[in-house]
């Protein structure tokens, strides 16, 4: 059942110290988002209380709105989806209407009939969004590419086993 690789994704998390997180709804699947949390230039998470904390619902434009009165440095959220639906890349990052289009709704749990749900070709895709803010600029902007690179990203937040 996709609850079961929601748990597999949650306990790793956890033992990461990943707590907060919102849930999506996409067509045979959901999507799994992480807080925004500031970085280092190495992907690894910068202690706990330098990342921005999130509340019930996960708003990309107010995280984006957050990061004008934080440090400079960088900062990502990661969206695992989980599908049985072809996602494709994309040459192009999505917008950031787009991007909270997607995210104004997210819930604190994976809703039930979602989690009940069978496996049948599922995938798990982690889209990392990475964000920089510069002393030039009052703005932070997406990094596309992202560097590290995305098995580096999710190494550094405790994924090296599942990816081997």
């Amino acid at each position: 059942m996709l609850g079961d690789i929601n748990a597999a994704l949650i306990k790793v998390l956890k033992v990461a110290g990943y707590r907060e997180r919102s849930y999506f709804p996409v067509p045979s699947g959901f999507v799994l988002v992480t807080k925004l949390e500031a970085i280092n230039a190495d992907g690894s998470a910068k202690p706990d209380v330098e990342s921005l904390p999130v509340g019930h619902h996960f708003a990309l434009s107010s995280m984006l709105d957050k990061l004008v009165h934080v440090q400079k440095g960088w900062y990502r959220v990661v969206a695992f989806v989980v599908t049985s639906t072809p996602t494709g890349a994309s040459t192009q990052p999505p917008t950031e209407d787009e991007a909270t289009n997607w995210l104004d709704t997210g819930d604190n749990a994976l809703p039930d009939a979602i989690s009940r749900a069978q496996i049948s070709g599922h995938t798990c895709t982690a889209y990392i969004y990475e964000f920089e803010k510069s002393d030039i600029s009052p703005d932070a902007h997406l990094m596309y590419p992202s560097s590290p690179d995305s098995t580096s990203h999710l190494a550094k937040m405790g994924f090296a086993e599942v990816l081997q």
